[in-house]
């Protein structure tokens, strides 16, 4: 892999000032391998909401700081796109901010496991979600990932 999580950390830490910069929070980065290629997945968001211009805004200003620095050693393809509808929970703005709404939690051990319920709390620890209207708490260390799952 080209990009380790620690140059991930330091990407974000080039491209979060640019992105707040512009009124937009820096939800996430991902670096992805597909086959034979690389992509750096930048997710962006705000209050009132991400459009096609805001990405290539921001992809343009990204791409500038990438292409100076060469943070990445090999050929990728760069993405900019808003968290979407079944967003990735971070942080604990996250979780305030989607308190009440349905989530997919997935924890891996032997095997992986997924749990949907409605988000209901959570701690510095835990993350509380009610299933079947009984609430059930995970411990964070153990949760792989967590992300919305409205239905559709």
């Amino acid at each position: 892999m080209a990009v380790s999580s620690m140059n991930l950390k330091e990407i974000r830490e080039r491209l979060e000032p640019v992105v707040i910069s512009e009124s937009y929070e820096l939800h996430d980065i991902e670096w992805v391998e597909e086959g034979k290629r690389f992509f750096l997945r930048v997710f962006i968001d705000s209050e009132k909401g991400v459009e096609l211009e805001d990405c290539a805004k921001i992809s343009r200003k990204a791409s500038l700081i990438l292409d100076a620095e060469e943070s990445i050693s090999v050929p990728y393809t760069l993405e900019v796109s808003s968290p979407g509808i079944f967003r990735k929970l971070n942080t604990d703005k996250d979780f305030t901010r989607f308190i009440g709404e349905r989530v997919k939690l997935i924890q891996e051990f032997e095997k992986i496991k997924k749990t949907v319920g409605i988000l209901s709390g959570y701690t510095s620890e835990t993350i509380t979600i009610l299933v079947e209207n009984e609430p059930v708490q995970f411990l964070r260390s153990e949760i792989k990932k967590i992300s919305l799952a409205p239905k559709i």
